[in-house]
């Protein structure tokens, strides 16, 4: 059952951020009814483990619309900037 509700969520979620939260949730559910001994019918091997959960996608680095940095680059918004060294942006 938990294999199939993984898959789905792989199919559904993609690997998005609510993706992992979705099974950090039901890893974290899994062990509190160990812990607390709520499941005498739960099987052993119904727990989570790292490959359960979605990979990270590397993230890109933050940067600007190439619309915006068009008008940071014109000359004409390059001669407003009165410190020389600013002008390096450009």
């Amino acid at each position: 059952m938990l294999e199939r509700l993984l898959g789905g969520l792989r199919i559904e979620m993609g690997g998005r951020r609510p993706h992992a939260e979705v099974v950090a949730g039901l890893g974290g559910f899994l062990r509190a009814i160990y812990q607390n001994g709520w499941g005498d019918t739960l099987a052993a091997g119904a727990q989570l483990f790292p490959d359960d959960y979605p990979s990270r996608r590397p993230r890109l680095p933050p940067g600007l619309p190439a619309s915006v940095m068009a008008q940071v680059e014109s000359p004409a918004n390059l001669d407003l900037w009165t410190d020389s060294a600013s002008r390096l942006i450009g």
